[in-house]
C-alpha cells in the first residue's frame, strides 16, 4: 500500500489523497477489496466512503474498483447463477482516491487496513 500526499481538493475545505494498493501475494484475492481508515483524525470526514464498519460508525472504508468489477456466472441456458466481485491478481495494482472534508489545515491521520472477500464490513 502506497499512500500519496493529501493535496487540496476541488472545493474549499477538501483534501484529496490517492492510495495505491498492490496484491503482493502469489495468489488471487477475491473482491471486494476495501481500504479501511482506522482512527481517522477528528478534523476529517471521508466524503466518498463506501460505508462504515459494523459496530464502529466512526471507521469509514472505501471499496476499490477492481479491473474486473463483476463476474457473471451462467449455466448452459444462459441463466445468471451468481454475481461475484472481481479478482485482484498477483502483482496487480489498483488506486483509490480518498476525498476528505476537513475542518482545519492540520494533517489528516489514520491507520490503513485492507479487507477482502465477501462478508460484513
Amino acid at each position: 500500500m502506497t499512500p500519496g500526499p493529501a493535496e487540496p481538493g476541488p472545493l474549499a475545505g477538501q483534501k484529496v489523497q490517492t492510495v495505491t494498493l498492490r496484491n503482493q501475494s502469489s495468489g488471487d484475492i477475491l473482491g471486494p477489496v476495501s481500504l479501511v481508515l482506522n482512527g481517522l483524525s477528528l478534523n476529517a470526514t471521508l466524503k466518498n466512503k463506501s460505508g462504515t464498519l459494523l459496530g464502529s460508525a466512526s471507521t469509514p472504508y472505501l471499496n476499490a474498483r477492481l479491473p474486473s468489477a463483476y463476474l457473471k456466472l451462467t449455466d448452459f441456458n444462459r441463466n445468471v447463477l451468481q454475481l461475484r466481485a472481481g479478482v485482484f491478481r498477483p502483482a496487480e495494482t489498483v488506486t483509490v482516491q480518498l476525498i476528505f472534508d476537513t475542518t482545519d489545515g492540520n494533517p489528516i491521520t489514520y491507520t490503513p487496513t485492507v479487507l477482502s472477500g465477501d462478508g460484513t464490513r
